[in-house]
């Protein structure tokens, strides 16, 4: 089990608004909240992840989706004086944006095998990553690039690319595809994501209509996935506060298998079974309303 400190200073809004961020990763809060209404609701958010806990779903006993890799490299954090580091930052939140389901690893071994490798602003990796990377590409694997990603000697000195040119489309490379997007970090600061670029390189790397998970609605939901065996569950977030309604969700017939049912779990108390409607890739269903934080699961 894991927990976090909240600042001192936070409100009872801002406690629910973590509360529900942290629980599809399995992290609580550390201490009391304090007595009011969001506190409550927090409160209802432990609750359903203890709920999920004794089931033995709860995320860390069970496995989560991997699309892509988000490779943190120490080495190129060094030598881009950090550039590297707020670089995956962003990445991360470009590719959570598009329900991309994406954990960052430290060593390129950690990342599943099935997995593509996104590097950002990866200026400055070791000699031994940069063979790894381009084994894995030649072998078969997607690799999304933001900026050009470079190799060093063990001083710091630039040994530059190693990785085919490429394009927000794709190259093929060996047996596998590179897709390659603007930098992420520049001198005067974040370059902003062309979504429509980054959409082109994910049809080009994981396959067109092949998403594991996609939400359409007026508000912007966080969706993340975990697999138990033949059961997956969908860790749902609406991390503005405001309350969830009227959200379409999309599961990739890969994941949903033959699942036509699922049961849907929110933080305020509701239990309700939902079909789920099959269509040419994935499964569908509308969203029951929730506020904070809601679990659907198929399965098991």
């Amino acid at each position: 089990a894991a927990a976090v400190a909240p600042p001192a200073d936070a409100t009872p809004a801002t406690l629910l608004r973590l509360a529900s961020l942290a629980a599809p990763f399995g992290v609580g809060l550390a201490g009391l909240p304090p007595a009011g209404e969001p506190s409550q609701q927090a409160a209802q958010v432990r609750a359903l992840v203890r709920r999920i806990a004794e089931e033995a779903r709860a995320p860390g006993t069970a496995a989560p989706v991997a699309e892509c890799a988000l490779l943190y490299s120490a080495d190129a954090d060094l030598w881009s004086g950090g550039r590297h580091r707020h670089a995956v930052a962003l990445a991360a939140a470009a590719l959570a944006a598009h329900h991309v389901q994406a954990p960052v690893v430290t060593r390129l071994s950690d990342a599943p095998a099935g997995a593509a490798v996104v590097l950002a602003d990866a200026a400055g990796l070791t000699a031994q990553e940069a063979r790894a990377l381009t084994r894995r590409l030649e072998a078969g694997a997607g690799i999304l690039t933001f900026g050009e990603p470079s190799q060093v000697d063990e001083a710091g000195h630039a040994l530059g690319p190693f990785l085919p040119a490429a394009k927000a489309g794709g190259v093929r490379a060996g047996a596998g595809t590179v897709a390659q997007l603007p930098a992420l970090v520049r001198e005067r600061g974040a370059a902003p994501v062309d979504e429509a670029l980054l959409e082109k390189a994910l049809a080009a790397l994981l396959g067109k209509g092949r998403r594991a998970v996609g939400v359409t609605g007026r508000a912007r939901l966080s969706a993340t996935l975990w697999r138990l065996g033949e059961a997956v569950d969908v860790h749902l977030v609406a991390p503005g506060g405001e309350r969830a309604q009227g959200h379409t969700l999309f599961v990739g017939l890969h994941l949903a298998g033959g699942h036509r049912k699922a049961r849907f779990r929110s933080a305020e108390g509701g239990d309700v079974e939902i079909r789920l409607n099959p269509s040419l890739s994935s499964v569908s269903t509308i969203l029951p309303a929730f506020s904070g934080y809601a679990v659907l699961s198929l399965g098991g």
